[in-house]
């Protein structure tokens, strides 16, 4: 496998691979199992995106509507009525910190 393919296979190549799971609660029946959709346990994305490790918050309980985040982070020209879509390349990028400092990001609605 060349190192363009393994890359790829990685997910640090051009294309965004991201994924929804689950971070259940220590009392929820299926804690175990990360991918069980149909829990009140919150969502979130991991993955890799432009290269970078991205674990996010989906800030919802479920997993269509976590899905749909996903995809507006995966590719934002898909979504144009969105109004943070012009903004969605800097929300993924503050997942990923180089340091352990906090990032904020500022969402500007007018």
């Amino acid at each position: 496998m060349t190192s363009t393919q393994l890359s790829l296979v990685r997910g640090f190549g051009r294309f965004p691979i991201l994924s929804v799971y689950t971070r259940h609660a220590a009392n929820c029946a299926k804690a175990n199992d990360k991918n069980w959709r149909r829990c009140r346990c919150p969502k979130w994305i991991w993955g890799t995106h432009n290269g970078h490790f991205v674990r996010k918050s989906a800030k919802t309980r479920s997993w269509e509507k976590a899905e749909d985040y996903r995809r507006k982070l995966e590719d934002p020209s898909e979504h144009p009525t969105s109004p943070a879509a012009a903004n969605v390349p800097a929300i993924v990028a503050a997942g990923h910190h180089a340091s352990k400092k906090t990032a904020r990001v500022t969402v500007d609605s007018g």
